[in-house]
Parts: C-alpha cells; structure tokens; sequence
C-alpha cells in the first residue's frame, strides 16, 4: 500500500514537472492556487488565526482607545504602598482602612481583585494561636481580649457590608485530574450550550464565607490569553461548578449601574448578547461570551479624568490623606495589587504589560463607554469573499492587461484593502482582516505575472532562434567579397549589410551579364524575420535566372519584369521595393531604375548627383504590368554610385524630411579619390550611422566606382 502511495505521488510529481503551467497564461495555476489558499483561510488553523490577530493588534496600536474621562480609578498596591505601609499581606484591618477610605468618597463601587481565601494569619487569634503561653492568668486574660475584639477578618467584612456595592474577585482554577470538585447544583436555566461554549474552570477558589457574605458580590478575575500569551478576548462568562458565573468586570459593570441582574440572548450556536435589566444596557458578545477589549496606552498622563482626577491612586497615598481621596465620587473603584513582584502581568495587543487589576479597569472602561471591539460572525465569510472576488478579477485582467497596469490595479487594490479594514476598524469598531484577501490577490498576481514572464522568455527564445534562422538564411544569400573581386577588373564594389534587431528584407546581389556588363540591384522585401528571409532567397533566385533569360535588358526592363515574376509567386499583399544598375563597362554608361526605392547617389569630382531622372517605377503595392522606365547615366572614371536602402536615410534623418538630401551633403564631405570602398568606411564611421546605434531596420550600402574601362573578356 505504502509503495502504491509513493508511485501515485511520483507520479504527481512527473505531471507537474512536466506539464505546461503557463497554460492559459498561468490562469488554471492561478485559480488552483487561490482556491487552496481561500480554502486555508476557511480552515482558520491556528497559525492564519494568530496572524489575523495581529493585524487586529497593529490596529490598536496605530490607534489606541483614548481613556481620558473614564470614570474607573485605580487603587494599586504598588511598590511605593508596599514600602509605606509593610510588606504583603496587609493585615486585612489596614485593608478595611482603606476600604473605609474609599467609602467615605462616594463612588459607585468597590471592586476589590484580590483573594481572601485563607484566614489573616495577622488578625490577633490566628497570631497568638502558636504562641506557648504557660501562665494560665495571662492566657485567660489574652483570650479574653480577643474574645472582647473582632479579628481582621470581621473588621474587613464590616466594612465591605457599609462600603457602597463591594465586589470580591474569584479564582477559577482546573486541579488535578483526580480532583473531584464540590457538589454543586446545576443552573437549570442556562441551556446546555452554555456549557460547551464558555470557558470552563472545574471548580472556584471563593473567599471566607464571612468576606463573601459581606460583599454584594463575587466573580471570577481569571483572564484567558491567547496562544502567544497575548490578551485580545476576555471572557465575561464562565462554566464553574455547574452554572453560569460572571466575570469580574461584568459584575463590577452591574453593581456600579444598579442592575439587578443580567439575562442572556443567543442561539443553539452560543451566545449573541448579554441584557441589564432592568437598565437594557445590551452588551453584545462572540458565541462564547467573550469580548475583544479596545485598549489604552498605560502611559497616557495621570491626570486623565474630568476634574483632574488621577485615574491611579497609590494605597499608601489613599491611607495617608488627611481629608481622604478626592473626585472617586460616583465613579467605579478598583483595588488591587500592581507590584509586578506580587501580582501576575498579561501582555496586552499594545505590547504591554498590565498588572491583573488594570487590566480589569481596561475591561471596565471598555463596557461603561461601550468601547470594545466587534468581529461579527459575517465577518469571516465577507473576508472569504472578497479574497474570491479580488483573486478572480486579477486572473481576468492580469494576462489582458499591460505589465504596469496589471501591477497598478493589484497593487492599488492590495493597498485599498488593507487600509479599508483600517478605516472600518477606526470608524465603527468593527474587525475586518483585509490583509488576508490582499495576500491571496497577490498571490495570484504572482502566479500570473510569473507565467506571463515565463509565456514572454519562451516566445523571446522562439523569436530569437527564428532570427538567428533569417539572418544566416540573410547572410548566405548575400554575395561575397571574392564576387565582387572576380567581376571585373579595375572595378571596385563594395558592400554592406547591418540586420535590423528584427533582420528586415534587405539584400543586394551583383550579376555579370554577357557583354561586358554588370548588373547591381539592391532590393528591400515586406516582412520581417523568417518569412522576409524566405521571401528574400525566394526573389534571388528568380531575380538571377531573369537576369540571364531575358536578351540585352536595359535596367527598367529588369526591374518591370522582376516585380512581375515576384507578383506570381508569392502573396499579392507582399510588396518590393528595389533600385538596379546595370553597368556597361564597354560603353562607360549605366542603366538605372528603381521602384520605391531611395534613389542613387553619383559622386564625381566631389559633387553628388541625385539620380531623381531615373525615373521610378510602380510604386509597392500597386501595378507592376506597368513597364519601369529606364535612365541612362554616362560614368567617368573615379565616379562612385551609391545606392543605400531607407534604413540608411533613417539613420541620418535630422527630422527635417530631407533625408536624400542629407545624405547628399554628408557623401560630399567624403575624402577625394576615396573610390567605393573608401566611401562606405566613410559614412559608416559618421554618428548615426550603423555604428553608432542598434537599427531598427536593415541598413544597406551598395558601391562602386569605375577606375577605368576594364575589358571583361567572357
């Protein structure tokens, strides 16, 4: 079976290896990849989950909630209380002082996070218990005192039965395996799924029955972080000894308004909504009862509350003043430990570090000013839909779009995501991830741009092998320079031949004729690449059979009939453009004609003739059953003629549009006596020339020149 299983996926792997991925310009490859990725984020595995919570972090903490004008303050036990007023733990008596304190200015509530689980080991019976007294008197007499005075305890719980609505935090905790928890009656009014969805705890460390009594409440402190140790939800419900419990802000939330109680709003899938009654303060939940708190920067100023109220107080400050604390009027207080020596710290999405009291304080200040933070069950699903959407417009318009503007819209729309979440999050406090669409988009671009530059290298190989093809094909048909030397004597010609990136359709050929003759054509086909090169070896070989069939031609005839074989045996939309000499080195003159071509230059005794009266033929394209008319030049000895190819003219065009003339005054700048070859080196050493620039078109100089009357013996 396991050997089955490793063909299967050998076999996987050979089809991927060769398979064409840049099919369809990488548009199956693309839409694969994105429904795997969108599938992923469906899947919502941890690493994905964390990752989007961070970008929830990065929210805050471009943004952080602003806290001035809260209405909780915080009493801490801080470093400085410590060393005021002795080491902890306080006996519980200093606690009541404190308490009483607090009391004496008026806020709502008391919410005291701490846990008094254990007797005061510092009230005087639980500190004499050890104590080996042997004299019956003086024992009789201490018992007596004690019996006469409250311990630490009873004064503490006196005066949270005084203070206004006091609160003492509970530790929810999961023992041993082996530990059976304390009977406890079920809530038969939470539903069933309560206790699947909250967070559970298997039993709760409550304080002393006479503290607990005392109190107008308890609830659980405990916080839930994330898996990175990061606190971004925190439970206000919780599943503890069979039945629904509050948390420790939640219920500090109730006694401050004066609610009574609270009811619950949801489905068989958890919890939407938590109701005060009989305020209607709605406090909308996730399924599992949990809150996203929006926190604030812990080093905001002291004074951030109305009036100039420090939203922090030192213990040891509230203890010491002679006219008790001001401005706690009608506001919550929080009491707690903030020693980070004593009291556990949790890392906040800010990258702080809080103290278990202020963190419930950020809590509380979340539900008075309906702060926190929302990830609605749509959310998700609205996430997944437009990573679909953006990644199927981009396979659409990617491949049919131009490379900058593929890149501009992806890009931009990336950009628009991200900041569309940001600018939900800061407008309405709601979480939208738009970074997860803005990845699996970009991935697909990826994809796409990728196949597109593969799909772009593959045809560049193509193309250049073809040109590679045309320009040996081009360079084979052209003549070489043992043909040029074997034509005549005392007559020079020379040639030159630049392809084009593209190799063009130039070619020129030299053909002796009987009768001391000598025929010289420069001819420029349609067409680039392969086709221009077989149409190029095409109209040699018809051009040079021509050339000996036909009896005595002048150089129009030659021409007229050369486009009309060319016509019949290839494409009506092919066009020639060609100039042809013919040389007659007995008679020292010479045949021209030329069919849309540039005409030749005569270069004598310094002066250039533009041969225009060589009257041209049929211009490209249009009816070659015309007959090309024929001029006929008388040459001298150390004339020149030059016939060059538009590619040329456009080389040393100014941008006046005289390029023949131009190229006129440039060939009369060349050094006297320079005969043909002397000529070419000479324009192609000038700027603009082939040499200075890659040419975009084939570049082609034909010259000769007469030294002399050569006799050409046959």
């Amino acid at each position: 079976m396991a050997s089955g299983a490793m063909d299967r996926l050998r076999r996987l792997f050979l089809l991927f290896r060769h398979a064409d991925w840049t099919r369809g310009s990488g548009r199956p490859v693309a839409f694969v990849l994105s429904i795997l990725l969108i599938a992923v984020l469906a899947a919502d595995p941890e690493p994905v989950r964390l990752a989007r919570e961070r970008v929830f972090d990065a929210y805050q903490q471009i943004h952080p909630r602003d806290s001035s004008g809260s209405q909780v303050v915080i009493v801490e036990i801080d470093e400085v209380s410590l060393d005021r007023e002795g080491q902890w733990p306080w006996p519980r008596a200093r606690l009541a002082r404190l308490i009483d304190r607090i009391a004496d200015a008026g806020p709502r509530m008391i919410g005291v996070d701490l846990l008094f689980a254990d007797p005061d080991r510092h009230s005087p019976e639980n500190a004499l218990a050890d104590w080996q007294i042997d004299d019956p008197v003086l024992r009789s007499r201490l018992d007596a005192w004690i019996a006469s005075h409250p311990g630490n305890d009873t004064i503490l719980a006196e005066s949270l039965r005084l203070a206004p609505p006091t609160l003492i935090s509970t530790l929810g905790f999961d023992p041993e395996p082996d530990f059976t928890p304390p009977a406890a009656a079920a809530d038969e009014a939470a539903p069933s799924i309560l206790s699947k969805v909250l967070a559970r705890h298997a039993t709760i460390v409550e304080p002393l029955a006479e503290i607990r009594r005392s109190a107008s409440g308890t609830a659980l402190a405990n916080i839930v972080p994330d898996s990175d140790g990061t606190v971004r939800r925190v439970p206000l419900l919780f599943w503890a000894m069979n039945s629904v419990q509050s948390s420790f802000a939640l219920e500090a939330f109730r006694l401050g308004l004066g609610a009574r109680s609270f009811t619950l709003a949801g489905n068989d899938h958890g919890l939407s909504a938590i109701r005060l009654a009989p305020h209607g303060v709605e406090i909308d939940t996730e399924f599992d009862g949990t809150i996203r708190p929006y926190f604030a920067r812990s080093d905001r100023p002291a004074l951030a509350l109305a009036g100039d109220v420090p939203r922090t107080m030192m213990a040891s400050g509230v203890l010491q003043q002679a006219n008790g604390p001001q401005g706690l009027r009608n506001r919550w207080v929080l009491v707690g430990l903030s020693d980070p020596l004593l009291a556990n710290e949790w890392l906040t999405p800010l990258g702080e570090r809080l103290s278990g009291v202020l963190l419930q304080a950020e809590i509380l200040e979340n539900l008075i000013d309906d702060a926190w933070l929302r990830r609605p069950a749509w959310a998700r699903w609205l996430e997944l839909a437009t990573a679909a959407a953006f990644t199927l417009l981009l396979i659409v318009l990617v491949p049919a779009s131009a490379k900058g503007r593929s890149a501009a819209i992806t890009l931009g729309t990336a950009i628009g995501l991200v900041l569309l979440g940001f600018l939900v999050f800061r407008t309405s406090g709601h979480l939208l991830d738009g970074t997860a669409p803005a990845i699996t988009g970009l991935a697909a671009f990826v994809v796409l741009t990728s196949a597109g530059y593969a799909i772009a290298m593959r045809q560049r190989r193509a193309i250049d092998a073809e040109l590679n093809i045309a320009r040996r094909v081009q360079q084979g048909i052209l003549p070489a320079a043992d043909d040029f030397a074997s034509l005549a004597e005392r007559l020079e010609v020379r040639a030159h031949l630049e392809p084009a990136r593209t190799v063009g359709g130039d070619f020129h050929d030299c053909i002796r004729l009987p009768g001391n003759r000598v025929l010289f054509h420069v001819t420029d086909v349609s067409g680039k690449g392969i086709d221009a090169a077989i149409f190029m070896a095409l109209a040699k070989s018809l051009m040079r059979s021509l050339a000996f069939r036909l009896e005595r031609p002048t150089a129009g005839r030659f021409l007229g009939e050369s486009l009309r074989e060319l016509d019949r045996a290839h494409d009506a939309d092919t066009f020639v453009a060609m100039a042809c000499c013919i040389v007659d080195l007995d008679g020292g003159c010479m045949d021209v004609a030329i069919a849309g071509h540039p005409p030749p230059l005569l270069l004598r005794s310094g002066a250039v003739r533009i041969l225009r009266d060589a009257a041209p033929g049929p211009p490209p394209g249009l009816d070659r059953n015309e007959i090309c008319e024929n001029a006929r030049i008388d040459l001298k000895s150390g004339d020149v003629v030059l016939i060059v190819t538009d590619g040329v003219l456009e080389a040393f065009d100014d941008g006046t549009g005289r390029s023949v003339e131009r190229l006129a005054e440039i060939v009369e700048g060349a050094p006297a006596g320079c005969g043909a070859g002397g000529l070419v080196d000479y324009l192609r050493s000038r700027p603009g020339s082939v040499t200075a620039c890659p040419p975009a078109d084939d570049r082609t100089f034909l010259a000769f020149s007469l030294t002399g009357r050569a006799n050409l013996r046959e």
